[in-house]
């Protein structure tokens, strides 16, 4: 992964970890990101986005599904414009 890549991987992972959009109750409740997988990773310009797959844990319970975060370049840093998880149907 060329090292703009990593960088726009590694911000989008600090964003998601903060309890700034994983939710302050979830956090709160103990509940914490396990992993983000990116699977997919563009930008041109000052937008990039990236795509993926995550596992969550919340009350004990483990969910998994997709992600998708897009990010814009504001004064010369990457910050972070929009996100959406999208969580796998569960076994029962």
């Amino acid at each position: 992964m060329p090292l703009l890549g990593r960088e726009l991987a590694k911000r989008a992972l600090f964003w998601l970890r903060s309890s700034r959009v994983t939710g302050e109750r979830g956090i709160k409740a103990g509940g914490h990101i396990d992993f983000i997988k990116p699977l997919t990773l563009y930008y041109t310009g000052d937008l990039a986005y990236c795509a993926g797959t995550y596992q969550a844990t919340n009350a004990g319970v483990t969910v998994d599904g997709r992600i998708l975060i897009v990010l814009r370049k504001v004064n010369g840093k990457w910050l972070m414009a929009a996100h959406e998880t999208v969580v796998r149907d569960q076994p029962l």
